[in-house]
């Protein structure tokens, strides 16, 4: 009986090996998506002016290297980035010298080149990933003031039996001068995000770059006093990249694979980009068909594991049919 058991644990334990190295086939292809992340510190300044003036600089940074596995996927690329915004207005206004009007303004916009490795001006030269340009961070502020001052004067008086004002003086007479200044400064900084695509990724290895266009501009009116001032100031710091491995369409269905409703097209660079023989229809609905390999696999793995445990169960009948014979004709010596 001891040897009879032991025989068919092994058998068991056989299954289970088989059962769990299908599993484990299984998982390795439920994660064919690569990922990858780089950040950098530091702080990149775009804008910083303290005088009535403009400007739009323009730079970009490398953010990866990659050397992806190509065969026309897409890659989601997610930028991030700590952006701090400082505005300032401070306007003087004197006594009926009319409306002064102090204005700040900042705006980051990126966006995400790439080309062959070691290429220089990708920011200016090389492919874009969709949409293409965005607006990261934005602020404009804009203070106004007017100061109006009189002198009001209720008192009367009565000559000659008539009532009359009291006072005849008013603000010009009086010399009544100076100004108002009214001032608004606003700091902040917040962490911002946005997903690009790379469509049809090229072979090879190339670099990833953010490229930023920051654009600020300070302003004052004519009737700005001597002590107005203005100020804006623009930097990003602490960036990070993440780049995946994905099926990406232009359309608001994803995974859909048949009828009217299926809405998702390439987008122009793309649909250009295409292999020849592959439509855009066929590689929008790519991701049904990575799903169906994905189910296949599944019941592959489920067959195999039903095959294992009836393999079990054949060679223990096997062994106990054997074990009869011997003892039907007296070889249990033997066994």
């Amino acid at each position: 009986f001891f040897r009879r058991s032991t025989t068919f644990l092994t058998m068991m334990k056989l299954s289970a090996a088989v059962l769990a190295l299908t599993t484990l086939i299984h998982s390795a292809d439920g994660q064919a998506a690569k990922f990858a992340a780089s950040w950098q510190t530091g702080v990149v300044t775009l804008i910083d002016i303290d005088t009535a003036t403009t400007g739009t600089p323009q730079t970009g940074e490398l953010l990866a290297t990659i050397k992806p596995p190509g065969g026309n996927k897409e890659l989601l690329v997610g930028f991030s980035g700590v952006v701090n915004m400082l505005t300032h207005t401070e306007v003087e206004a004197t006594n009926k010298g009319g409306k002064a009007t102090a204005s700040s303004e900042v705006t980051l916009n990126v966006c995400v080149k790439y080309g062959p490795r070691g290429s220089s001006n990708i920011c200016s030269n090389g492919d874009i990933a969709a949409p293409g340009l965005v607006t990261f961070a934005s602020r404009k502020q804009e203070l106004s003031v007017e100061v109006d001052l009189d002198v009001i004067c209720n008192a009367t008086r009565y000559a000659n039996g008539d009532e009359q004002a009291a006072c005849e003086l008013t603000a010009s007479n009086l010399g009544i001068d100076g100004y108002v200044s009214v001032g608004l400064g606003l700091d902040t900084t917040a962490a911002h995000h946005f997903n690009f695509v790379i469509p049809n990724v090229p072979t090879g290895e190339f670099d990833i770059l953010a490229c930023y266009s920051g654009s600020g501009g300070t302003e004052l009116s004519a009737e700005a006093g001597a002590s107005s001032s203005v100020a804006a100031k623009l930097a990003i710091s602490s960036r990070m990249i993440t780049v995946q491995q994905v099926k990406a369409v232009n359309g608001p269905v994803v995974g859909c694979t048949s009828g009217d409703d299926c809405g998702g097209s390439l987008s122009d660079e793309a649909r250009q980009a295409l292999p020849a023989g592959e439509t855009a229809e066929t590689a929008v609905h790519a991701a049904a068909d990575d799903a169906s390999v994905t189910w296949g696999m599944t019941v592959i793995s489920a067959m195999l594991g039903v095959i294992s445990v009836l393999l079990a169960g054949h060679v223990y009948m096997l062994h106990k049919l054997t074990k009869s014979v011997t003892d039907t004709l007296g070889l249990k010596e033997y066994f």
